[in-house]
């Protein structure tokens, strides 16, 4: 086309004409040339247009999300979709649900606390259950039952001839308000009947008075004073650091005397531990504390402990001159040297 009009404006021109009809005519060749060019690309850009497919229409949403959105993680969409377990499911495999991760203890533990056929049937479970872990793990999530199945469950434990259901039982126990006067008979009758070091260590160690009348701690501080002073040494090591939130202080005296005497170190080591945590400060614990502190024969770690409970008694000048000799024989981090 544009070939076409400027020899067409050409041809027309005259043949001769004057400088200022020269400019005219250039002027009209630049102006048409610039037409053609408009024509020509909005002609071009139509045929192209006509042998394209049509575009798609692209919704808004598909504007506003990310360009490569990964999908979903399987664990998110299961968090977030999957309903509590069904008792079949619970009861089926509890602990292989909580090592897979399929669902958290405390799910499990909701469902415990509002399903009584869950509750029984993991309670069958536990007492046929062979590997100590899952008996663990079953008894973790029995621990959500109401106190008066709990009660129930600890009376049947603590009576077992085998050693590590009584555990349990203690376990059990030891987690319930020791307020009630059924379970404190239970704990009482435990403290003076267990035969077992071990299972013995996990009640004595796991009762506490919390806030308990006197009257009504008074059986259990006589009982674990007596363990203070058993014929087993573990048993002594458990009972010794505690005892003085059972007792009352005149009547530790004696007994953390000795125990500072026992022959074995891990009963001495409760006991300056207890005398630690008591505060009991009698001229003859300080005495035999001393005494302790200077034997050579007793390891560094004793003394060292046995000097650091010293400081927090009133030394006389003589003392505290003994005490600084005394520390200056030691490493300071209390070790073998």
């Amino acid at each position: 086309m544009l070939l076409r009009v400027a020899p067409e404006l050409a041809a027309n021109a005259p043949p001769t004409a004057p400088v200022g009809g020269l400019r005219s005519w250039l002027l009209l060749t630049a102006v048409a040339t610039a037409v053609g060019l408009g024509v020509g690309y909005r002609l071009g850009l139509q045929t192209v247009a006509s042998a394209l497919p049509p575009t798609p229409v692209i919704a808004d949403a598909a504007l506003t999300s990310p360009p490569h959105s990964s999908p979903e993680p399987v664990s998110t969409r299961r968090a977030t979709t999957d309903a509590a377990p069904t008792a079949q499911q619970l009861v089926a495999d509890p602990v292989g649900a909580l090592r897979s991760g399929a669902w958290s203890f405390e799910q499990l533990q909701a469902r415990v606390r509002s399903d009584a056929s869950v509750r029984a049937d993991l309670w069958t479970r536990y007492r046929s259950a062979p590997d100590p872990l899952a008996r663990e793990t079953l008894l973790a999530l029995l621990s959500a039952a109401p106190t008066a199945e709990l009660a129930g469950y600890v009376a049947t434990l603590v009576a077992d001839p085998d050693p590590a259901r009584r555990s349990d039982g203690y376990r059990l126990l030891t987690g319930l308000p020791i307020e009630d006067a059924t379970l404190r008979e239970h704990a009482v009758h435990a403290l003076q009947r267990e035969t077992d070091p071990r299972a013995m260590a996990h009640l004595v160690q796991g009762l506490q008075p919390g806030l308990l009348a006197t009257e009504d701690a008074e059986p259990l501080a006589r009982a674990m004073e007596s363990l203070a002073q058993a014929g087993d040494p573990q048993v002594r090591a458990a009972a010794l650091p505690g005892l003085a939130q059972w007792s009352e202080r005149a009547r530790l005296d004696p007994i953390y005397l000795a125990a500072l005497g026992d022959h074995n170190s891990r009963v001495r080591a409760a006991a300056i531990a207890g005398i630690d945590a008591s505060g009991v400060a009698t001229p003859a614990l300080r005495s035999a504390l001393f005494q302790l502190a200077a034997n050579p024969g007793e390891n560094a770690e004793q003394r060292h402990s046995a000097l650091l409970t010293l400081s927090r008694f009133r030394l006389t000048r003589a003392e505290v001159e003994l005490f600084r000799m005394l520390q200056a024989e030691l490493p300071v981090d209390g070790g073998e040297g």
